[in-house]
């Protein structure tokens, strides 16, 4: 055995005939990718190159590889590249099959698997009543490729620089926004979504009215500012001079004595408890002895007189007592409201730039005695309506304080109004200073950055201008797909039928001695030549799944009784063809064939010719080796 081998594996488990029993297990030691494998009908050998083109097509649903009754299975593939006995290089292909759903394919043996079977004929050739498909285009690159290495190395030299150079440009700008980051600016902010590589790269001299330094300063002020800071209420103060007035009218008026006299008023109250307790009884409530036409008739008046002195001057007095003392009430609540909100405020406002002259201000805490006076006035009053009492100036006094406490509540109200218009607009304020923070920062970086910018531009230039250098090269060695293809196609169509059958490249159509049979050729060709010209599309079609000469290399070619119909002449061509593979697209290296049959006629063909290294038969779910004399 050679000093170079293969390892080489293959599992195909409840996929077509290998299920159970008859589950296909392989592991081979090889030379080379050089295999015939003789199978009788049935034995399962196209379910095999079914699985092998399955990694070259798109998924479809599992059911028709399935074996009946079963609702997964698997392919796999393996190669491990042997030297001295150590594993060098390994790869598998694995195809996962469930029913009802897609298969999956994982490949990372890097090999083009070209699969010649029914599968093929039915879905390329025989459709098109096996003339060639017209929509080929694109091209393959040449062999220039191998002579572009100097070339490529610095290409790679030029790609790694420029990341290079990228990476640190990137972290300056990382730390750019960081920066940022720490002054609250928003990732979402246009100013600071465009610091980037290309803005920054082309933003160039950009004069600004502040530094970054000078506008970080300025919001840094802002940013001591509570972001939830709520909008502040004025102190109301909620009196009326009204009272005053009215206390003064009544402080001022005599009523008649008559009415007042001090034995009514002593003896009023215990009337009205009496009238109370007594309701509708006939009789006296304190001494229980009927009432007297006479006691009646006076407690009647005395019902009507109260009824028409509901509001008496007694009352009204009453009443201008109350209100004075929740005037002085109102008065101390408002003082406590504007001490608590100038607190708060000025407070505040001290951490505001555009709020350095607000200062809201309280009023003396010490309510002037007026106000009692003027209550100790009504009180003496009651105990003599009939008195006029002078009360001028102390009423002044009381409306000359209220008129000083609403002097304060109107200017504080304005400055509050004030402290809420900027308390409102910060918002703004705060957002265009960070928007000028961004746009100082890409202005900051842009001149940090400058001569890594120069730098990397020529780099690119250096880099662009090898790539023209390296694609002008490469068109050089341009190959035409549909060339390609037509040239081999019609080099192995002459090579069975040495001209019988050609190729028309204009109309696509196959040709019998200069003859287009066009759509009829499926009837003018016999089972034989219908193979061959299926297995001469097949051939060309290798320049369909390529993009570069180097993709040659990666071939495995597997073929599936490709002598169907054929006679021992053309299938001894076959065997030749097939061994010139290698030759015929250049391979650097042996070509990988596998080869399925049913002929044995065409096993021998192809080990006399040296096509296969290594023959082995398949039946019953057993892979064995075998001699072919």
């Amino acid at each position: 055995m050679s000093e170079h081998c293969f390892d080489v594996s293959m599992v195909l488990e409840n996929i077509g005939p290998h299920s159970d029993e008859a589950k296909l297990e392989i592991n081979e030691q090889m030379t080379e990718h050089r295999l015939a494998v003789y199978a009788p009908n049935g034995a399962g050998k196209t379910f095999i190159s079914r699985m092998f083109r399955a990694a070259m097509q798109s998924p479809e649903k599992s059911n028709s590889y399935l074996t009946k009754g079963k609702s997964a299975g698997k392919f796999s593939f393996g190669i491990k590249r042997l030297e001295n006995g150590s594993v060098t290089n390994s790869g598998s292909l694995e195809v996962t099959l469930k029913k009802d759903k897609m298969y999956t394919v994982s490949n990372n043996l890097g090999m083009l698997f070209h699969v010649f079977n029914s599968d093929f004929v039915e879905e390329n050739v025989r459709p098109n009543n096996y003339n060639p498909q017209k929509n080929i285009t694109g091209y393959i690159l040449g062999r220039i490729q191998i002579e572009l290495s100097d070339e490529k190395s610095k290409e790679e030299e030029l790609k790694t620089e420029i990341a290079s150079v990228k990476d640190r440009i990137n972290m300056q700008i990382a730390r750019a926004l960081a920066e940022l980051k720490h002054y609250k600016v928003n990732s979402s902010t246009t100013e600071y979504k465009r610091i980037n590589e290309n803005y920054l790269r082309n933003l160039g001299a950009n004069y600004l009215d502040y530094s970054f330094e000078e506008i970080s300063t300025k919001l840094e002020m802002l940013m001591k500012i509570p972001e939830d800071l709520a909008a502040v209420s004025s102190p109301k103060l909620s009196v009326s001079d009204d009272i005053l007035f009215t206390a003064k009218r009544a402080l001022q008026q005599e009523y008649p004595k008559a009415e007042w006299d001090d034995e009514f008023i002593q003896n009023s109250r215990f009337i009205e408890n009496g009238i109370s307790i007594m309701g509708e009884s006939e009789c006296c409530p304190f001494c229980k002895q009927p009432l007297s036409v006479d006691a009646k008739h006076l407690i009647g008046e005395y019902k009507r007189f109260i009824e028409e002195k509901k509001i008496s001057v007694h009352r009204e007095l009453d009443n201008i007592e109350e209100s004075l003392s929740e005037t002085i009430s109102e008065i101390e609540k408002f003082i406590k409201a504007t001490d608590t909100i100038a607190r708060e405020t000025n407070f505040t406002a001290s951490l505001f730039p555009s709020l350095e002259d607000i200062t809201i201000t309280v009023p003396d805490k010490t309510i002037p005695d007026c106000f009692e006076e003027l209550i100790a006035l009504v009180e003496e009053k009651k105990q003599n309506v009939g008195n006029i009492i002078s009360c001028s100036e102390i009423v002044e006094q009381c409306i000359d304080y209220l008129t000083y406490l609403r002097t304060f509540e109107q200017e504080n109200c304005e400055l509050i109004n004030n402290f809420n218009k900027a308390k409102y607009n910060l918002n703004n304020e705060r957002l265009n200073l960070k928007k000028m923070l961004c746009n100082a920062q890409a202005a900051r970086y842009s001149a940090i950055l400058a001569d890594y910018f120069a730098k990397l531009s020529d780099l690119e230039k250096r880099l662009e201008e090898l790539h023209s250098l390296i694609r002008s090269k490469e068109n050089e060695s341009k190959f035409y797909r549909k060339d390609c293809f037509f040239n081999t196609l019609e080099h192995f169509l002459n090579a069975y039928f040495n001209g019988k059958y050609i190729i028309d490249r204009d109309t696509f159509e196959v040709k019998f001695r200069n003859e287009s049979i066009g759509t009829s050729a499926q009837k003018v060709l016999s089972e034989g030549e219908k193979s061959i010209v299926a297995f001469c599309y097949f051939l060309a079609s290798v320049h369909l799944i390529v993009e570069r000469s180097s993709d040659y290399n990666r071939l495995f070619f597997v073929i599936d009784d490709p002598t169907v119909g054929m006679d021992a002449h053309y299938i001894n061509k076959t065997a030749q063809l097939i061994n010139e593979l290698r030759s015929h697209f250049e391979m650097t290296g042996a070509a990988r064939v596998w080869v399925f049959t049913h002929s044995t006629d065409f096993i021998r063909r192809l080990t006399s010719v040296n096509v296969v290294s290594n023959v082995f038969t398949l039946s019953d779910g057993e892979f064995r080796p075998i001699n072919i004399i």
